[in-house]
């Protein structure tokens, strides 16, 4: 596996004529999971140039962050500006953004469409997805054998609520992760396992919970919602409530888990380079 030291990131502000920042100290904390609402990033970078800052404040709307290590950068978030802050804190300006990853489509795709009769489930999605105009269909998966609607239906409304809808109707789930939207069935995973122990950067021991277990490790951008990671360790934390009436399995939270929430967390001159998954077991 790739070396885990000497921390690096990229952050990219704009389109083609944006602005590049690197070398300046950056805290951010990104969360992703499998909710239903946008994936957000809040980022402190720290003294900017006015004219920098301006160019945010007033300019500019997309936001890419590639963050990991020396010689292995990769995309850990991209979304939309929502807010900008400038705080004076000592002798250090710092410009905090407040971003969403897909929130564009999240507040104003609408479907208004009426399918025949023998549509598929699968058509409808699709036609559904489709509104999303700024985001890019990723990885559709489990749709396939959802049969045909016995009758003509017509919806109208919210996109991202009738996608609710068939997902709960239709157990599987949706989420729109570095602005890809991705469809997989509840009980499956995508196809990639990343192992997760002390040598590959877990930190600390897991966590067992009552639908899987949690687990720390150093920053991987990898690490996404309906990922899949094998977990393997020595000692564990229990965090199940009342432990009396508990059949607690003696293990060390060694096993398979789906991630159903992780967040990144980082700041280029502090201790936090990390990412923190919830995981679901399989």
């Amino acid at each position: 596996m790739p070396l885990q030291y000497k921390r690096d990131y990229e952050l990219l502000i704009g389109d083609l004529a944006g602005i590049r920042i690197t070398g300046l100290r950056l805290k951010f904390e990104i969360t992703k999971d499998l909710t239903g609402y946008p994936n957000l990033a809040k980022l402190e970078i720290f003294n900017l140039s006015k004219f920098t800052r301006d160019r945010i404040q007033d300019e500019l709307e997309n936001i890419i962050l590639n963050a990991g290590y020396e010689n292995n950068v990769k995309l850990l978030f991209k979304g939309q500006i929502r807010n900008v802050t400038h705080i004076k804190q000592g002798v250090d300006m710092i410009t905090t953004i407040y971003a969403h990853d897909g929130a564009k489509d999240f507040d104003t795709a609408k479907t208004n469409i009426t399918f025949k009769e023998g549509t598929t489930v699968k058509q409808i999605i699709e036609s559904v997805i489709d509104t999303f105009k700024d985001t890019v269909k990723g990885s559709i998966e489990g749709l396939d054998n959802l049969g045909d609607k016995l009758q003509g239906v017509s919806l109208s409304g919210s996109s991202k609520d009738i996608l609710d809808q068939y997902a709960q109707e239709n157990n599987f789930e949706w989420s729109i992760n570095n602005g890809e939207l991705n469809i997989i069935s509840k009980d499956k995973t995508l196809d990639r396992t990343f192992l997760i122990t002390a040598s590959t950067g877990m930190i600390g021991s897991p966590t067992i919970t009552e639908i899987g277990a949690d687990v720390k490790s150093l920053l991987n951008p990898e690490y996404i919602p309906n990922g899949k990671i094998k977990i393997e360790s020595l000692t564990q934390n229990i965090s199940l409530g009342d432990l009396n009436f508990r059949d607690i399995k003696k293990t060390a939270g060694e096993g398979i888990y789906k991630i159903r929430k992780i967040t990144h967390v980082g700041d280029t001159h502090g201790d936090e380079w990390s990412s923190a998954i919830v995981g679901v077991s399989v």
